[in-house]
């Protein structure tokens, strides 16, 4: 994704220059240290959701780049489908975060400490 992300900074409009720096300023300026404070706050329940997170608009980000070259011949089929594969996964990783904070809760819960609803 990064290449293509490059390829749309040196060659898009100028429009979607200024979109793809935007998405990779969001992900860097905003997803990274939010992920970075709940892992030093509370642990892994609340960093995996941000991992997710984080997953989905990298390739939500790769998606879109890849579908405004859909002119562009040959390697950006693979792309798709990896950015779709990284999508997927990242929605599997919130997933399983949701989960495993609802199975610490009961766990609290049942021990008699309280629980983080969160």
């Amino acid at each position: 994704m990064l290449d293509l992300v490059m390829h749309l900074l040196e060659t898009g409009q100028p429009t979607l220059r200024l979109i793809c720096f935007a998405l990779i300023c969001a992900n860097l300026l905003w997803v990274t240290p939010l992920a970075m404070a709940a892992l030093r706050r509370d642990g892994s329940s609340r960093a995996t959701a941000i991992l997710g997170v984080f997953m989905v608009l990298v390739a939500l980000a790769g998606n879109q780049s890849a579908y405004l070259f859909e002119a562009v011949p040959d390697p950006l089929h693979w792309r798709k489908g990896a950015n779709l594969a990284i999508m997927c996964l990242g929605c599997a990783v919130l997933l399983a975060s949701r989960l495993v904070a609802r199975w610490e809760v009961k766990a609290a819960e049942r021990e008699g400490r309280d629980a983080d609803p969160r």
